[in-house]
């Protein structure tokens, strides 16, 4: 936690095959991204320790 901030929750899902539509999000555009293109993305540095596996 850092001062002057909420503390921020995130869950963090993976998958081996999905199947529907997303629907719209205030969060911003969903998308599946294959585990090979995750470090192809505008990450922050932090999150890259979850694409690591």
């Amino acid at each position: 936690m850092s001062e002057g901030w909420d503390t921020e929750y995130m869950c963090l899902y993976t998958a081996d095959k999905f199947e529907g539509e997303m629907i719209p999000c205030s969060e911003g555009a969903l998308e599946w991204v294959g585990k090979e293109d995750v470090l192809k993305l505008n990450l922050w540095e932090g999150d890259k320790i979850f694409s690591a596996s």
